[in-house]
Formats: C-alpha cells, sequence, structure tokens
C-alpha cells in the first residue's frame, strides 16, 4: 500500500507527499529559501489533514489559510473526544511553530537582521519528517512493523549535499559523476545559470573537460550551453529530483 493512502483524501495525500519530498530535495541542496516556501505548502495541506481526521471542515486546496497559526490553535481547543491527542494538540502545535519559522525569518521576507536560513530549515525539515511520521504512526490501516519501519526511515536526517566554502560551492557526493556535480551546482545557483569557467573552478576541473560534459548534457536537454554560460533546464530540474532522490535514499 502507497504511503498514507486510505488514511487521508487522495487530494490532500498527494500533494502532501509531494511538498515533503520537495522540501527534503531543497534542503539538501542548501536552498534555504525555497525550502521555506515548500515547508509553508506542506504545513498548509498537512492542517488540512489533520481537520479531516478530526472530522472539521477544511478550506479546499487553492484556497490559502491566512493564519494557519491560528487554525493551529482553534484545533487545540476541539475537545478530547475529537481525536487523538497528536493530532489535537501535537502536530498542529509544530506546524504553527513551522509556519512563525517560515513567515517570521529571513526565508519568508527579507530583512536586515542576520538570517538563521539554514539552522531553520533544518527545523523545518526536521518537523516535517516528524509529522508525517506521526500520520504514519496513526494510520491505523498498516501493520505495526510497516508503519514503525516507514517512521524509522522518516527519522532518519537528511545530509546536505551541497556546502558552501567561503563564496564557493562544494558538493558533498564523493562517488557521483562530474556530469551530476554540474547539475547539482547548476541548481544551487540563482537561477539555475553559472558560467563554465566558475563550473570548472567549483569542481577543480580543466575547463576543457567541464566544456565537454557541458556540451553532452545539452545535447541531452539537461543544460543550455552557449560556450561560456549555462542554465539549467526544465528536464535537468527534474533530473535533480532524481538525483537527490538516490543520494538520500543511500544514506
Amino acid at each position: 500500500m502507497a504511503l498514507l493512502q486510505g488514511y487521508v483524501p487522495e487530494d490532500l495525500r498527494v500533494p502532501l507527499l509531494a511538498a515533503h519530498q520537495d522540501l527534503r530535495r531543497e534542503y539538501a541542496l542548501r536552498r534555504a529559501k525555497y525550502a521555506g516556501l515548500d515547508a509553508g505548502h506542506f504545513s498548509e495541506i498537512a492542517v488540512r489533514c489533520v481537520l479531516h481526521k478530526l472530522g472539521q471542515p477544511y478550506p479546499a486546496l487553492g484556497t490559502r489559510i491566512v493564519n494557519l497559526v491560528a487554525t493551529a490553535r482553534n484545533i487545540e481547543q476541539l475537545p478530547a473526544v475529537a481525536g487523538d491527542e497528536s493530532l489535537r494538540l501535537l502536530i498542529p502545535r509544530v506546524l504553527g511553530a513551522m509556519s512563525d519559522i517560515r513567515n517570521r525569518r529571513g526565508m519568508g521576507h527579507p530583512g536586515g537582521d542576520v538570517t538563521a536560513n539554514e539552522a531553520d530549515a533544518r527545523m523545518l525539515v526536521s518537523s516535517a519528517d516528524w509529522v508525517l511520521a506521526e500520520f504514519v504512526r496513526l494510520d491505523l490501516a498498516l501493520p505495526f512493523q510497516d508503519a514503525q519501519a516507514m517512521v524509522d526511515d522518516l527519522g532518519r536526517p537528511t545530509t546536505p549535499l551541497v556546502q558552501w566554502i567561503g563564496d564557493r560551492p562544494r558538493v558533498l557526493m564523493p562517488e557521483s559523476s562530474l556530469p551530476t556535480k554540474l547539475l547539482v551546482l547548476l541548481y544551487n545557483q540563482r537561477g539555475g545559470i553559472a558560467s563554465a569557467e566558475d563550473l570548472a573552478g567549483w569542481t577543480k576541473q580543466e575547463v576543457g573537460r567541464v566544456n565537454d560534459v557541458l556540451r553532452r548534457l545539452d545535447r541531452q536537454d539537461f543544460v543550455d550551453f552557449d560556450g561560456s554560460t549555462v542554465v539549467l533546464t526544465e528536464l535537468g530540474g527534474e533530473r535533480i529530483s532524481e538525483i537527490v532522490a538516490d543520494a538520500t535514499r543511500k544514506e
């Protein structure tokens, strides 16, 4: 059985799992701002799942929840007979904290304060893992051993795949190929754009070799390469999702 299938409606289950996967991908690639956006999506869908399980009405997807923290507090006021304590109290409190981190810190909006985006993103991905694990644990349609295995798997930390050393990004995937490292580095850049010269420097490779690999990636439509500037294509972005999924499964 697919994860949480039958526990919540499909129109909530599918985007919930997609938002969780997106959040873990962006965190692994050290894109804290985008991880914050995905955490916001996850929280809004997860609170709808909670409302559904407690027999409460919830706004349709596509309708923004203006104040998720207030929604979470309202859930906490429901009587004990409404449902499990985790659904009434614990999960709403975690989702409320996620919403506050997302909206009140640097990843939510520009500001002059020193940001804690990396630590915030780590908190968000850990919280989302915990919320999803709680849903799995509460899903009585799953045998206990299966639920426990899924919860244990979700509890494993996501290791970042990119580390910034000064102003230089480094891919932390020692066994990966050069094409993979180049795609990961491109995805890590604003707009998915970088120069071939920078990519060569970041990967500590000769420019000629990097150019050869980029031309091959261009022929595969993973990048657009004009001889100097490289742009990650949408197909290349999809390939990144596969790369991150493979890398995190091997942790």
